[in-house]
């Protein structure tokens, strides 16, 4: 009798060891769910996020300007001069600065014709501050699980506050951008959904995050001080604020270049924050015009692009100007001004003309011509 008692444990140790393994092995991840009136079902997967317009809106801008003609000052009258004289860059058109180098191209189209920046921008959804726009989350659910809720930016959205349109494989929730500017992130969590009577979690399998990129007045800005002007150089100081990040986000650059209306003559590197430039080996008393310019996806729509931060038409400094001019019917009086380095110096040569037409030359020493 003993015997058969001991042979009765023996069998049911067994049996407890043979349901300990069985209960053991069964670690294993299955996207299939073990409910019992759901078995061999799908486990709804989270594959990521869209975003899209609340409304297809059309926009259009009609918009133009009247011309009006005051005529062409051409310089063919008594009293007007033209030439190397104090206050000539007073005149200077900062939009046109060179209108006899035969180019109607402007320092922004000569930068674009002649530097290339390749950034790296990601892709974004281009809203403005306060625009209603749709968030589609996308789930593999080919077993129609219901999708009960789930959490954006820390918020809880219930099933009641889908959207319209909203079915099991895309879930649409209209969501006001409000006053954020810049590149806002939207990152999704916990996102829920219904097996029988068990609320369950969808298995994540794409990116939780999805980016607006929201246009803002608050660009980058490019501050240009200390401007020291000499015969052969320029330099200035230029300090450079991105509030958002737009340069980095898009993989841009930031550039300072000098135009002397042919051809972009030389580049400097910037960086955020302070820079000091210094352009050398100019030419004296000739017409440039730097511009400080920076790659970048401002958030308009139109992707990465150059963008003009700030420029300056300027002449280099001459030797000798012409200065307190007077200019008469059958008369012109006049001094002159040195340039500093060059006190002391003398004239060479002193010549009258007529439009193109040499008239005579006139002593090195005169003030005054008449006749």
């Amino acid at each position: 009798m003993k015997r058969a008692t001991s042979l009765l444990l023996l069998i049911l140790v067994l049996s407890c060891s043979l349901l300990m393994i069985a209960s053991c092995g069964g670690e294993e991840e299955d996207v299939t769910t073990t409910s019992p009136q759901n078995a061999n079902k799908q486990v709804p997967v989270y594959q990521g996020m869209t975003i899209s317009a609340a409304t297809e809106t059309v926009k259009a801008y009609l918009g133009g300007k009247e011309e009006f003609d005051y005529g062409n000052d051409n310089g063919n009258h008594n009293g007007h001069f033209k030439g190397d004289y104090v206050g000539k860059d007073e005149e200077i058109d900062e939009e046109a600065p060179f209108p006899e180098n035969g180019k109607d191209e402007t320092v922004e189209e000569e930068i674009k014709s002649s530097l290339t920046v390749v950034g790296s921008p990601e892709p974004i959804y281009y809203a403005t501050p306060g625009e209603e726009i749709y968030i589609n989350i996308h789930i593999d659910n080919p077993d129609s699980f219901e999708i009960m809720s789930f959490t954006l930016n820390g918020k809880k959205y219930s099933s009641y506050m889908f959207e319209e349109g909203s079915d099991m494989e895309t879930i649409i929730l209209k969501y006001n951008v409000g006053s954020a500017a810049g590149i806002v992130e939207y990152t999704i969590d916990a996102i829920k959904y219904v097996d029988g009577t068990e609320i369950k979690d969808v298995l994540i399998d794409g990116n939780k995050t999805v980016m607006a990129g929201i246009k803002t007045e608050n660009q980058v800005a490019a501050n240009v001080t200390n401007v020291e002007i000499d015969t052969n150089s320029l330099s200035f100081s230029v300090n450079i604020k991105d509030s958002y990040d737009l340069v980095s986000f898009s993989g841009g650059a930031l550039k300072a270049v000098l135009y002397d209306g042919f051809r972009i003559v030389a580049e400097r590197d910037l960086a955020l924050g302070d820079n000091a430039v210094i352009f050398e080996g100019l030419a004296t008393n000739t017409l440039y015009q730097y511009a400080i310019v920076g790659y970048y996806d401002d958030l308009s729509g139109k992707g990465f692009e150059m963008n003009l931060l700030a420029k300056d038409a300027f002449y280099t400094d001459s030797v000798v100007l012409f200065r307190d001019i007077t200019v008469g019917q059958e008369s012109v009086s006049f001094s002159f001004l040195w340039h500093e380095d060059h006190a002391g110096k003398a004239l060479s040569a002193l010549k009258l003309y007529r439009g193109e037409s040499l008239v005579r030359e006139v002593a090195t020493d005169s003030t005054n011509i008449s006749g």
